[in-house]
């Protein structure tokens, strides 16, 4: 994100340069707290979820495996069908459910994985 950018901007933006894709963002669906343990670090992440449509679909491999460009953090990303998705050990958790299952209006969601 960059300073004075609106959230919805920086994810076309990023689709755009990440993925080569255009888009169109429809709505925003989450507002997300989410406290969590990764790398033996205690996180504290704030996420914004929205709705998108590919203008054109067909520019997108969805069989294509993409790598994260943080140098310190290993991430894999990867599109599949909305039917195997709760199967996958998807993080959050409310997303195996969540995504198949649209909120009307944006929710506000808090998630800790953190031990009291």
């Amino acid at each position: 994100m960059e300073f004075f950018e609106n959230s919805d901007a920086t994810l076309s933006r990023e689709l755009l340069e990440e993925l080569g894709v255009k888009s169109d963002v429809k709505r925003h669906l989450w507002f997300v707290e989410n406290f969590f343990e990764y790398s033996n670090r205690k996180v504290h992440e704030i996420a914004n979820y929205f709705l998108v449509e590919l203008i054109e679909p067909s520019q997108l491999s969805l069989n294509q495996v993409f790598r994260g460009i943080e140098a310190d953090v290993d991430l894999e990303f990867k599109w599949f069908p909305l039917s195997e998705i709760p199967g996958i050990d998807l993080k959050p958790d409310f997303l195996r459910t969540g995504l198949s299952d649209l909120p009307v209006e944006t929710k506000y969601i808090k998630v800790s994985e953190i031990a009291a």
